[in-house]
């Protein structure tokens, strides 16, 4: 049977996950669910959340989400 979870011990590099808590697409209780299960299987996990922001994480937090990933990857591949 085919389940995302059986490749998790596959994942070698830091994860970030951006999402806005009305996005109708992926729901952002699937991605608190995610990030738990991630965590559990001990990798490495930033995850984000924007109050009222919608599938592309508008309609003012784009430019947040933009600047939390450029120090995400400053922080995590810059050394």
């Amino acid at each position: 049977m085919f389940s995302p979870a059986n490749y998790y011990n596959w994942i070698k590099a830091p994860i970030e996950i951006n999402q806005g808590t009305k996005d109708r697409e992926v729901l952002y209780w699937w991605s608190d669910e995610l990030v738990a299960k991630l965590e559990k299987a001990n990798i490495s996990v930033t995850y984000f959340t924007y109050p009222g922001a919608d599938h592309n994480l508008g309609p003012s937090s784009w430019s947040d989400a933009v600047l939390n990933t450029v120090d995400f990857y400053k922080k995590e591949f810059s050394k």
